[in-house]
């Protein structure tokens, strides 16, 4: 990275720190809210009755979970239009914008299509995490009210955590030891699991919810780190959206250049595109507009430059 680039991710990264824990603190309450909307009768008549698709799309369609994600979405909107004005303000002298229009067309759609991507692969992580619940619980033979019960306990979870859940509980009651090599587990319970010895239903049930709390929080966190960084990239953008606007600069002579943070965390097929330049309206190789919006926890930003003799009189 150049001196100019480090100072270009060291800023998105602060940004994006600053929103991280509001966008968590507000995804967390909108799992809440689609819990409350669950009808523990309504969803073991569906699942007595095999009718799993059919739940999973009348309970959980996006007429049902959009009140439950406006306030996390409005702050995704608001970051990345609050990130366009602070961007537009260290824009290069020749085309700085002079008034920032927060109403222009092409920010508030680069605003919109950030959070429709970004609500829409949280919504299709929450229905294949309840369709794997309820399939195995189908699978398993167990008591339709149970899974219908049970089922509020995975909202906010993907479906590889309630998987990892659903197996922590099954060593708990076993008494295996090797619940103890568990990430995230509530480690006040490792003495209780180092005795020995069978353990109280109760002991399982709070030991599970301690995990399973745990989860939860941790991808919710995930989710907002990756919003807010996707969130800082795309205002960064929309700044340059309105120096085009005011005809300060012509789009057709941007520039766009991948770049990444140099470090062994890189995804390798993002290190190859460390460099790469392409015309601003132009995707980049692998089919990205923005560097890393299809990545969680995308780390890459990418430098915009202009050719000097097309700066606007």
């Amino acid at each position: 990275m150049t001196q100019t680039e480090r100072r270009l991710y060291e800023r998105i990264r602060r940004r994006a720190a600053d929103l991280e824990p509001d966008a968590a603190r507000r995804l967390l309450a909108a799992y809440d809210a689609i819990r409350n909307n669950l009808t523990p009768s309504e969803l073991a008549r569906a699942i007595d009755r095999g009718y799993v698709d059919q739940l999973i799309n009348e309970l959980l369609s996006d007429r049902s979970l959009d009140p439950a994600f406006a306030p996390f979405r409005t702050l995704i909107d608001r970051a990345v239009l609050d990130t366009a004005s602070a961007a537009a303000s260290l824009l290069p002298s020749p085309i700085k914008s002079q008034a920032f229009n927060i109403l222009n067309p092409k920010i508030v759609e680069e605003a919109q299509r950030l959070d429709t991507r970004v609500i829409q692969g949280i919504k299709e992580e929450l229905r294949a995490t309840v369709k794997q619940h309820v399939i195995a619980g189908i699978e398993q033979g167990v008591n339709p009210v149970v899974t219908a019960r049970t089922l509020r306990d995975v909202i906010g979870l993907a479906p590889n955590q309630e998987a990892a859940i659903r197996n922590f509980r099954k060593l708990l009651e076993s008494g295996d030891a090797e619940a103890l090599t568990r990430k995230l587990r509530d480690r006040r319970y490792d003495k209780v699991l180092m005795r020995g010895g069978p353990l109280s239903t109760e002991q399982i049930d709070n030991m599970t919810a301690a995990y399973r709390r745990r989860m939860e929080a941790f991808n919710a966190s995930t989710h907002a780190r990756s919003a807010a960084l996707d969130a800082q990239r795309a205002g960064h953008r929309a700044s340059w959206e309105e120096a085009i606007a005011q005809g300060s600069v012509d789009r057709d002579t941007i520039y766009k250049t991948w770049v990444t943070v140099k470090d062994d965390r890189v995804r390798p097929e993002h290190r190859a595109m460390d460099g790469q330049m392409v015309p601003f309206d132009s995707r980049y190789s692998n089919g990205d507009m923005i560097p890393g919006q299809h990545d969680y926890n995308c780390r890459c930003i990418e430098r915009i430059t202009i050719k000097r003799a097309a700066v606007a009189a």
